[in-house]
């Protein structure tokens, strides 16, 4: 075939052409076309799902967003609780009831180890320890010298007065003064005699004033008397502590309630539960006491070192109070209940075995009875009712002196439907003694 294109320069006959580079040519302009519409929707993506589409994004609530909304719904949960506490109808009602008081006396038997009926469940504790401590000694006296003076014995009787030597003379605040001398006074007249304070110290220093014998009554006391006309001076000295009998005695009381202080915990707390120590019971016995201090020794303090052995009875609880309740219905008339409330009783031991680990205990119970009603039949019966009707119904029953009836909130005219809506509080004409 013959080739036709017209020959470029550079070309030689009979070779093959070049073929022209890529993308290279002239610019051709491009028109713009108009299409026209077709009435069909554009087609969807291949992998369009419609409801990924229209799903709204979601609303996300931090960490302390939560908080804010909990904290809102506690108050609002406790302003509802409030509110239903506050405004649902109550009721509460005041009885006065008339009493009676009822005394038994009870001899109980405390036991360890028993089973018995009638026998309270016992145990007896043991503990020996040493103590050691002081003890204050409150006795004292004052040394130094004595206040010494003269007085005129004043004889206003129709008869002679013979007094003896070391006679008491008393001031009008106790102050005791001895006479140094005996002196005989005839009637009408005075006599001089000297007069010394009965211990020593400032106290005994006093002005002019009348001073009357300790050993005549109030009659004789205007007959026969001392007159001190100058004031006593010479007293002097400083207070001091002096053991004494009572002193050392008190030392002892004090190791003893020491050694009870001391073991007291250990005992209550080997006490199965329910169980009590029976406070008569504690006993102390004193096993030595040894101090250096004597009978006159001046020192404010007692040291000593003691051995104390320490006893004490535990009851069950229960038991002891169902017997004291029983002791008290069994002496009930029929008509009357025992007010609601704690028994109260006095313990006294009558007889305690040690080794036995048994007690006899004599029981005073004493407790307030009131009339025989139940409690649940009469919210019963005062549910519905308004406020006057209630009054006078209960105000209308055997025994109640007065009754008063609180309707709450303010709006509420009846008592509440609702039984434990109704409080009822009884009060007692006359407190168990």
């Amino acid at each position: 075939m013959r080739d036709i294109r017209p020959k470029q320069s550079g070309e030689t006959s009979g070779s093959i052409p070049k073929a022209p580079p890529r993308f290279s040519g002239a610019a051709v302009p491009i028109a713009k076309v108009q299409v026209p519409d077709s009435g069909t929707k554009p087609k969807r993506p291949l992998f369009y799902r419609k409801e990924l589409a229209e799903k709204k994004p979601k609303v996300q609530v931090g960490n302390r967003e939560r908080y804010v909304i909990l904290g809102i719904f506690g108050l609002v949960l406790v302003v509802v609780g409030m509110a239903a506490i506050i405004f649902l109808p109550a009721a509460e009602v005041e009885l006065v009831l008339s009493t009676a008081p009822l005394l038994v006396e009870e001899d109980l038997l405390l036991k360890a180890n028993s089973q018995q009926a009638g026998v309270i469940p016992g145990t007896a504790f043991f503990r020996e320890l040493t103590v050691e401590g002081e003890a204050p000694v409150g006795s004292t006296e004052v040394i130094g010298s004595k206040a010494k003076g003269s007085a005129q014995i004043v004889n206003r009787s129709v008869d002679p007065q013979s007094i003896v030597e070391h006679s008491r003379l008393v001031t009008d605040d106790d102050q005791l003064f001895y006479m140094a001398q005996s002196v005989t006074i005839q009637p009408n007249s005075r006599a001089t005699v000297v007069i010394e304070a009965d211990e020593a110290g400032e106290a005994g220093n006093i002005e002019p004033q009348t001073l009357n014998f300790a050993a005549l009554d109030k009659s004789a006391q205007s007959l026969v008397f001392a007159e001190v006309t100058q004031p006593l001076t010479g007293g002097s000295g400083e207070t001091v502590h002096v053991a004494r009998e009572d002193d050392l005695a008190q030392a002892k009381e004090a190791a003893a309630a020491k050694a009870r202080e001391a073991v007291a915990p250990n005992i209550r707390d080997e006490l199965p539960a329910g169980w009590v120590v029976l406070e008569e019971s504690w006993a102390t016995e004193e096993q030595s006491f040894e101090t250096e201090t004597k009978v006159g020794d001046r020192t404010p303090i007692i040291k000593y070192m003691a051995r104390m052995k320490v006893r004490a009875l535990g009851y069950e609880q229960a038991t002891f109070d169902d017997r004291l309740e029983k002791a008290l219905t069994d002496k009930l008339d029929e008509d009357f209940m025992l007010f609601p409330g704690s028994i109260s009783y006095t313990t006294k031991i009558e007889e305690v075995d040690w080794e036995k680990a048994e007690a006899k205990l004599a029981t005073r119970v004493t407790h307030t009875t009131i009339p025989k009603f139940s409690l649940d039949s009469l919210r019963e019966k005062l549910a519905g009712r308004s406020d006057a009707e209630a009054k006078d119904y209960l105000e209308g029953l055997p025994g109640v002196r007065s009754a008063n009836v609180d309707l709450s909130p303010f709006w509420v005219r009846s008592v509440p439907r609702i039984e434990r809506r109704i409080q009822l509080r009884l009060e007692a004409e006359q407190q168990p003694i």
